[in-house]
């Protein structure tokens, strides 16, 4: 195996690399284009959409807005900051990562 054999095919790897990697952000911009899309169209019945996190704090939970930090509900356990988010955000959808939830016991 000759220098140039090598190099044709560590250039032809670089290139499959390349392309490989190019189709995979395609299909991730696409994906994540359909999601939005898919909440919007959820939305149209008029319910405000929320992304939220938690935060675990001296045995209370508490919930806030993700993009705006600002405070949504507390709770002792996550059956009474459910409860207490729906009272005071009834017509709202709440989205949180499912990694986060599994963090709260």
């Amino acid at each position: 195996m000759s220098i140039l054999d090598l190099l044709l095919i560590l250039a032809y790897g670089y290139l499959c690399f390349r392309m490989g990697w190019a189709f995979r952000e395609l299909t991730a911009k696409k994906e994540v284009e359909r999601m939005f899309n898919s909440m919007e169209e959820e939305n149209e019945s008029g319910e405000d959409i929320v992304r939220i996190y938690f935060e675990k704090e001296q045995g209370f939970l508490f919930a806030y807005n993700y993009d705006t930090d600002e405070f949504i509900a507390q709770g002792k356990d996550k059956d009474s900051l459910l409860t207490a988010m729906v009272k005071r955000f009834p017509k709202t959808k709440f989205i949180v990562e499912k990694e986060k939830l599994e963090g709260l016991s």
